[in-house]
């Protein structure tokens, strides 16, 4: 049986990462801005910006609630448990840091833009605080991602069969992602691998997991 607590806090983890990629989208109005764009939008919008890196900062906290059971269906004991528990406070750490620097990045260049300091030293600041962030960010979604391979494989006998089929689905999804380091294109991407990425950790909270046989 999965304790309460755990299945709430998988449930937490699943609506503040839908709520992030919402508010982030929403502050960037669904495009990829340059640093000078991405200043403006920031300076235009930055309640839902600081809400999503707020979000990211507390997002920890709710994983390591939602540990106990992503390390129960991975293997307790095995080398798949005990990497998800290393991947945790890795993706954690690093979802956090993004969310410090992106914060940052919201509270003081965006409010500098909005004061009329000179652009070009400002897109320069901005490009070095944003790649800081960003490095955490995709640490953050990488960790996430390894995570629910090893609990989706681990737990594939234990968990409804639309519930691997989500955390399949988020995996590919979120490995394509990667490529936008190659072809901005794939960034189309973000988006279905941060919904099937929400989906599966409510469905986790949702889905009564049966004890290893």
């Amino acid at each position: 049986m999965t304790a309460p607590r755990t299945r709430v806090a998988a449930a937490v983890v699943g609506g503040a990462w839908l709520a992030i990629a919402l508010f982030v989208g929403v502050t960037i109005r669904y495009q990829v801005p340059n640093p000078a764009e991405l200043l403006a939008d920031v300076a235009d919008r930055p309640v839902p910006w600081m809400a999503s890196n707020v979000l990211l900062i507390l997002l920890p906290l709710a994983l390591a609630m939602a540990g106990p059971q992503l390390v129960d269906l991975a293997g307790r004991g095995s080398a798949g448990g005990e990497l998800v528990s290393a991947l945790l406070a890795l993706g954690g750490g690093a979802l956090a840091f993004s969310g410090i620097a992106h914060g940052v990045f919201g509270a003081h260049l965006a409010a500098r833009f909005r004061d009329g300091d000179p652009l070009d030293d400002l897109v320069h600041l901005a490009e070095v605080v944003h790649a800081l962030g960003d490095t955490g960010w995709f640490v953050g979604v990488g960790s996430l991602m390894a995570i629910t391979a090893l609990v989706t494989w681990g737990g594939r006998t234990r968990l409804a069969r639309w519930v691997v089929w989500a955390g399949t689905g988020s995996v590919v999804a979120n490995a394509l992602q990667f490529a936008w380091f190659a072809d901005h294109a794939f960034g189309v991407f973000a988006g279905p691998g941060t919904a099937l990425q929400a989906l599966w950790f409510v469905a986790l909270a949702r889905t009564e997991i049966i004890a290893r046989r």
